[in-house]
């Protein structure tokens, strides 16, 4: 996995990087954890593997809370 991207903005070109620091700046501007992006496994089969999973309550707005915290964590890292 690679964890930094490059988007564009406004017709310019941003990176973005996950990182500790992107979980983090994450937390602190949605008062949310991390864990609103995990799917939610809600049946098993009888080996324990997951058989029905849901998917995560994150909304549009921590996806963009992320995003943000992202590029943030790219930028205070240099």
């Amino acid at each position: 996995m690679n964890p930094e991207r490059t988007i564009t903005i406004r017709d310019k070109e941003v990176k973005m990087r996950y990182c500790a620091a992107t979980e983090t700046g994450f937390e602190s501007l949605s008062k949310n954890k991390i864990e609103v992006f995990t799917p939610i496994v809600s049946e098993y089969d009888e080996n324990g593997n997951p058989v029905k999973i849901e998917p995560p309550l994150a909304t549009s707005d921590d996806y963009i809370k992320l995003a943000l915290a992202a590029i943030v964590a790219t930028h205070h890292s240099r």
